[in-house]
């Protein structure tokens, strides 16, 4: 029987290194071969990394990974976010969706500011057929608003669902438009409610 070369055999005790694997022997052949592997080093810049050192913010300043402010911690961010939410959510999410790029801002503000007026005023005719106009505005509002939720939620890898987000918008509208412009900072934060939108993040023109 054929042995192996010396220099092929592994000293007794001694282990393989990480870097080379062992070619099984064909059949008809006793000798061993070992090939060294080749490792493949991942350029940092095919692959960009989070600044963790940043308190994990991108490069915009906004934070990643978790909302800036808790769904219920509207309160914090008061004025004028929370007030701007509560009197005139269309004017908010005009804000939140420039921000983010995902419209401009006067169709949104325009779109907004009409089904919202619809559903004040068929809801205080309450009628029958007032209510169903009223109900419809309302279900478009909230679906773009939970579209706009899920788009930021997803932009800054923020864990969550869909389900999730269906819930916050629906039963907390007021908050979710709170926290989703405290998040990428939709607003003027000198205290001083605004009718203009600021620029749009770059790198998240979605």
């Amino acid at each position: 029987m054929m042995q192996p070369a010396a220099e092929d055999r592994a000293a007794p005790g001694s282990a393989i290194p990480p870097s080379t694997t062992t070619t099984p022997p064909a059949t008809g052949q006793g000798k061993i071969r070992i090939v060294p592997m080749r490792t493949v080093h991942d350029s940092a810049d095919n692959y960009p990394e989070l600044d963790t050192g940043s308190d994990g913010v991108d490069h915009n300043g906004i934070m990643v990974g978790q909302w800036k402010q808790p769904l219920f911690g509207c309160i914090g961010s008061c004025i004028p976010n929370t007030c701007a939410a509560a009197t005139c959510p269309c004017v908010s999410a005009a804000q939140i969706a420039h921000r983010m790029g995902v419209a401009r801002f006067v169709p949104v503000l325009l779109i907004f500011g009409v089904l919202y007026s619809v559903c004040v005023i068929c809801v205080a005719a309450s009628t029958a057929g007032g209510l169903a106009v009223a109900a419809i505005a309302g279900i478009g509002m909230w679906m773009y608003l939970y579209r706009l939720r899920t788009t930021i939620r997803v932009a800054f890898q923020i864990p969550g669902s869909m389900l999730e987000d269906l819930c916050a918008t629906m039963c907390c509208t007021v908050c979710s438009l709170s926290q989703m412009g405290a998040h990428i900072e939709s607003y003027d934060a000198k205290n001083a409610c605004t009718l203009r939108p600021k620029s749009v993040l770059p790198g998240y023109n979605v």
